[in-house]
C-alpha cells in the first residue's frame, strides 16, 4: 500500500475510546462526569480489570474507558497516552465549576511559564 493509500484510508478513520488507566475508579468518575462526561456503561472483572465507558452528551461514540484494577496498586503510565484535551466554553467557568465539586485544577499557564 502507498502512502497515498494509507492516506486516503486515515481519512475514513476515527478514534471511538482512549483507554485510560486509574488508580481511583471513584474521584475518576467525579472529575469526569463533572465536565461533562456521562457514564454509558460498564463492565466489571475483564482481563484488564474493570471498565467504565464514558462519552459526552453530542458525541455518538464512547470517548473515554476508564480502566480500573485496583489488585494492581499503581497505574503504569508507560510510555503512552500522556494527556488528551477537552473543549470547554470558559476555561475560568470550568476551573470554578470543578473547584465547587472538590476537584482542584492548575490555575493556566503557558509552556515556558511565561503567563
Amino acid at each position: 500500500m502507498g502512502s497515498d493509500d494509507q492516506h486516503g484510508l486515515a481519512r475514513h478513520l476515527a478514534g471511538l475510546q482512549r483507554p485510560v488507566g486509574v488508580r481511583g475508579l471513584e474521584r475518576s468518575l467525579a472529575f469526569y462526569t463533572a465536565v461533562g462526561y456521562e457514564v454509558v456503561g460498564s463492565v466489571l472483572e475483564t482481563a484488564f480489570g474493570h471498565l467504565t465507558m464514558l462519552k459526552l452528551p453530542d458525541d455518538d461514540f464512547v470517548t473515554v474507558e476508564l480502566v480500573h484494577d485496583p489488585t494492581k496498586g499503581e497505574v503504569d503510565r508507560g510510555t503512552g497516552l500522556s494527556h488528551f484535551v477537552i473543549k470547554v466554553e470558559s476555561l475560568d467557568a470550568t476551573i470554578t465549576e470543578l473547584a465547587a465539586r472538590g476537584i482542584d485544577a492548575d490555575a493556566p499557564g503557558s509552556p515556558d511559564g511565561s503567563a
